[in-house]
């Protein structure tokens, strides 16, 4: 049997808060286009991310704003203040989408 799952969790927290979100599994194309952008800047990897991750959540549990409202998952990609959060979800997303190394 092999290890791939198609639903992949990210646990985590921001400003002392409980994030969780359960993720697809990446495409080859886009795998390609966020590991690209990995050895270029954070803000391209931030941009790419906004575009790409929020396809890839089927429920999001995150942070609320100031005045109690819910944040969901495209404004915790698309803005700035959500920066350190968005890229460790998209992290996430690549490593679990990736197949095991086996040891040479």
């Amino acid at each position: 049997m092999s290890g791939y799952v198609r639903s992949i969790d990210f646990n985590g927290e921001f400003e002392g808060e409980p994030v969780t979100c359960k993720l697809k599994q990446l495409s080859f194309h886009d795998m390609l286009k966020l590991e690209a952008t990995e050895v270029a800047s954070d803000e391209d990897a931030a941009r790419v991310i906004a575009e790409i991750v929020p396809g890839y959540v089927t429920d999001f549990s995150g942070p609320k704003a100031a005045d109690g409202s819910e944040v969901n998952i495209q404004e915790v990609c698309s803005m700035a203040y959500f920066t350190e959060l968005s890229m460790a979800i998209g992290r996430k997303l690549v490593a679990a989408s990736r197949p095991p190394r086996k040891p040479s």
